[in-house]
């Protein structure tokens, strides 16, 4: 709806190799069966992944200082509420402030845990 995301903004890496070494061991030992689409960063997180980025927007970071800056995507009509979710669609974990997007796989989700990678991932699984 063109509706202003605020808490929205660019911002710089800040990870080192050794971060992202690290982040993938982790990931390997606790969530195997996790497909990683694209190493960690930290120029973008999930909300800004569901969001924005998978319908071509740049890689920002939402919701850096407040947990409910997404909540305009469907405040403003962009989105709403749907029980039999299709490839493409929005999933927010209420209670994990966390956002995902549907593929074409039943259970499984594409989403950005925080600073860790872009995983393509089990809709019960999450970091954050």
């Amino acid at each position: 709806m063109g509706s202003l995301v605020s808490d929205t903004y660019i911002v710089e890496e800040s990870l080192t190799p050794a971060d992202i070494v690290y982040m993938n061991s982790k990931l390997t030992i606790q969530y195997p069966n996790a497909q990683k689409l694209e190493e960690a960063t930290s120029t973008y997180n999930c909300h800004a992944y569901a969001w924005h980025i998978s319908e071509g927007g740049n890689r920002v970071w939402i919701g850096y200082y407040t947990a409910t800056a997404e909540d305009i995507y469907w405040q403003d009509g962009s989105y709403i509420e749907v029980t039999n979710p299709i490839k493409g669609d929005k999933v927010v974990y209420v209670n994990d402030n966390h956002s995902a997007v549907t593929t074409s796989e039943n259970g499984i989700v594409i989403s950005k845990w925080g600073q860790w990678p872009l995983l393509k991932h089990s809709i019960y699984d999450s970091i954050i």
